[in-house]
């Protein structure tokens, strides 16, 4: 789990930490929402996705949660930079976008440019597999940090 250069205690914190994480996934279409269905079937826990037409609840706390964009060809980042204007003191790193290989990065993360949002941390999928591993590792460092964040 952990890679080389990792800090020592990061797979012992992952693993003691990982259910208090919640990871929710926005996927809105085609490919997008077959992968986001396979990754809860696949972790079967503390993970949600948000289709079509689901709000994001906003987050209560500053830690404990990940938001996984995921765009396809012809997705739109309207709604997440609608939602991500209205979170006062929004963490940015919080929320990833995952582009399906075949989707135009431009035209997908327009409206998120557009709103003068920061620019966002992005990863590139073909499949499950690949999405899988990407964002399994955003998730463990995500728990990493928050579970080692001084308060």
């Amino acid at each position: 789990m952990a890679a080389r250069g990792a800090p020592t205690d990061f797979v012992g914190t992952v693993r003691a930490n990982h259910m208090r994480m919640k990871g929710l996934l926005w996927a809105r279409s085609g490919a997008c929402l077959t992968v986001a269905r396979d990754e809860v079937r696949r972790i079967r826990r503390n993970i949600e996705i948000l289709g079509h037409g689901a709000v994001i609840e906003t987050p209560r706390g500053r830690r404990w949660w990940l938001l996984a964009v995921l765009l396809c060809p012809g997705d739109t980042t309207d709604a997440v930079s609608a939602w991500a204007l209205s979170i006062k003191d929004l963490d940015d790193e919080r929320v990833r976008f995952y582009l399906h290989k075949s989707a135009d990065p431009v035209a997908c993360l327009a409206a998120w440019h557009a709103a003068g949002l920061p620019n966002p941390a992005t990863a590139d999928f073909s499949d499950f597999i690949d999405f899988h591993k990407q964002f399994g590792w955003d998730f463990n460092n995500q728990v990493y940090r928050d579970a080692t964040l001084q308060a």
